[in-house]
């Protein structure tokens, strides 16, 4: 057991939407205490974090990608069109839309997109400049997590329904859990016995 493991506890799936998770972020503060949990992604007999899930996720866009070399070459054309203004506009926007717990589909499809596209295509390419590809229309769909296929199907716990069979968006939900620090349910469990405290 690592010492991540020893830590943090899943004490069942995150399910909840984007447009919705600041609701439960909120309520599992008052549940567990703020720092607490977190959210996690169950892969490979362990749990990954935001950081490890789009390294993950960046080899379902690197095989993908090698089959559609053509929106590279839409890719590289459009990061050259994209002004260093608007890239820093972008990013600012992108920084206010995420939460650290979970930044959310639309940062994950950013952050895999352009490890791949810097990477495995050799493309100079910061956050905002991929951020600017994700929702562009000339792209913004075909690459999208929900149309990409997830590189590995077999992870996926289950395909949730709205979200296309066996793609990216199908992993992130199906596989999104809900983590406890240990020390955290312990004192959570000694109060349970103690009851209520009287006012």
């Amino acid at each position: 057991m690592t010492d991540d493991q020893r830590r943090w506890k899943v004490v069942g799936r995150a399910e909840y939407q984007d447009g919705n998770r600041a609701e439960f972020f909120k309520q599992w503060d008052s549940i567990y205490g703020k720092g607490d949990w977190r959210v996690a992604w169950g892969y490979s007999g362990r749990t990954v974090g935001f950081d490890e899930l789009a390294l993950i996720v960046s080899e379902s866009y690197f095989k993908f990608l090698s089959d559609h070399l053509d929106m590279v070459q839409k890719a590289k054309d459009l990061a050259a069109r994209l002004a260093p203004s608007e890239g820093a506009a972008q990013e600012q926007l992108l920084r206010g839309e995420r939460d650290a717990k979970d930044p959310g589909l639309r940062a994950l499809q950013a952050a895999a997109l352009r490890r791949t596209l810097a990477q495995d295509f050799a493309l100079d390419i910061d956050e905002a400049k991929a951020e600017a590809i994700c929702r562009s229309p000339e792209l913004g769909r075909a690459l999208s997590p929900s149309t990409v296929p997830f590189h590995e199907p077999g992870r996926i716990i289950i395909n949730p329904r709205g979200s296309e069979q066996d793609s990216i968006e199908s992993f992130y939900r199906s596989n999104r859990v809900l983590e406890v620090e240990r020390d955290a349910l312990v004192e959570i469990a000694k109060r349970a016995e103690r009851g209520p405290t009287r006012r």
